[in-house]
């Protein structure tokens, strides 16, 4: 193995730049998975009847959205989340398929987005507003990509969730997606979930 890595070298360059020139967004990222490492044990009651509502906008190429969108990626980055920041790695995600949405509250604030490749079935980049974390928020976001999909007829979906990331774990189980055991895959979890179960009525 060579001594001296390119690679590394620039990673940590990156970072370094990083906490120089935006202190406060690299504060954000060191607690955010401090708190995801330091979350009481996985579990999978987590209460849904009270999650608030939202409501999910298709970003299409209306340059407004996807300023938007990459807007939320660059300052909300996390170090549990893979999501694009640049206008490069966004259109590459459009080019591959990927569709992406704008989630609004009650008061129309986008409050974060997320993304879906139906190549996989996957739903991808979810990303949330800091001030609106750990208030429910990403769990609603999820289920109304749910919705979404069962409506156009799909049925099921996957998802993927870092292993250190305890409250993504719990926020999955609790929503009925089921674990996939992957033994060769160190990083994250792969989730499942069946949208047969979502009845006309609620579509």
């Amino acid at each position: 193995m060579p001594i001296f890595s390119l690679k590394r070298f620039y990673t940590r360059v990156r970072h370094w730049m990083g906490l120089a020139l935006r202190p406060h967004l690299a504060f954000l990222r060191m607690r955010e998975k401090r708190h995801a490492r330091m979350a009481r044990t996985i579990h999978a009651n987590i209460p849904t009847s009270s999650l608030p509502d939202i409501t999910l906008t298709p970003v299409t190429n209306r340059n407004d959205l996807q300023r938007q969108l990459l807007s939320l990626f660059r300052t909300n980055p996390s170090p549990l989340t893979i999501a694009p920041r640049s206008r490069k790695a966004l259109a590459n995600e459009f080019a591959k398929g990927t569709q992406y949405y704008l989630a609004t509250n009650k008061l129309g604030q986008v409050i974060g987005c997320i993304g879906f490749q139906p190549l996989r079935n996957m739903s991808v980049h979810l990303t949330i507003d800091y001030k609106y974390r750990r208030k429910g928020y990403g769990m609603s976001v999820k289920r109304e990509l749910e919705l979404i999909k069962a409506s156009e007829g799909i049925p099921e979906i996957w998802s993927q969730a870092f292993k250190e990331n305890k409250p993504a774990i719990s926020s999955h189980l609790s929503l009925g997606y089921k674990l996939v055991r992957e033994k060769e895959e160190p990083l994250y979890f792969t989730f499942f979930k069946s949208l047969s179960q979502y009845r006309k009525d609620d579509l």
